[in-house]
């Protein structure tokens, strides 16, 4: 029962890139892939609760060890990370004459997102290497649900035909980007005040 909770990590890590798949596949004119926007909004849902399942149940079972907490962290930089350049090159397929206006969306949720996730990864190494943890703060973990409730609603919209949600989800998204960027902001302060740099 122990190994319970990597095993759901697992499933989340190897779930970003069939969902990543499904979104690319199902922007295209093809009546093979009409159903992969559904299969790509379940496999993310799906894979966003198990974020909070196997966190869960390692403590729930006294799992809790290095080795999930490596996992957990590499399972969610791959699931927002995969996720948002697929969207954006779903959305290019989609209407490529806002070619553009996608791109700098996607660079933008990429490096807010992605980015700042390997950032902090280095200064938390940097800070244990001498002696001093960097603990995850209550509006970081909040960021992360909000990235990934507003992808989710992002998703629902093309294939339950719910317009409202593509822009209801884009603005979730954009403010849980901003959110990471800014508790980004807050770790490298941290890290400057202990390290001195």
């Amino acid at each position: 029962m122990k190994s319970l909770p990597n095993i759901i990590t697992y499933l989340r890590i190897f779930c970003s890139p069939a969902l990543a798949l499904a979104l690319v596949l199902g922007a295209f004119n093809n009546k093979e892939f009409a159903a992969f926007p559904m299969y790509a909004f379940w496999l993310f849902v799906i894979a966003a609760s198990t974020d909070w399942l196997d966190g869960f149940l390692a403590r729930a079972l006294d799992a809790k060890s290095e080795e999930g907490a490596r996992l957990d962290l590499l399972a969610d930089k791959l699931l927002v990370g995969l996720t948002i350049p697929a969207i954006i090159l779903a959305e290019i397929v989609r209407n490529p004459s806002n070619f553009v206006i996608y791109i700098v969306a996607g660079l933008f949720l990429t490096y807010a997102t992605s980015g700042r996730d390997l950032l902090v990864t280095k200064w938390r190494e940097k800070a244990k290497a001498i002696g001093f943890e960097m603990p995850a703060t209550f509006i970081a973990k909040t960021k992360t649900a909000v990235i990934l409730v507003g992808i989710s609603i992002f998703l629902a919209a093309k294939p339950y035909n719910l317009a409202p949600a593509y822009y209801v989800g884009a603005i979730v998204t954009f403010i849980g980007a901003i959110m990471s960027i800014y508790t980004g902001y807050q770790y490298y302060l941290a890290f400057k005040k202990k390290t001195k740099i």
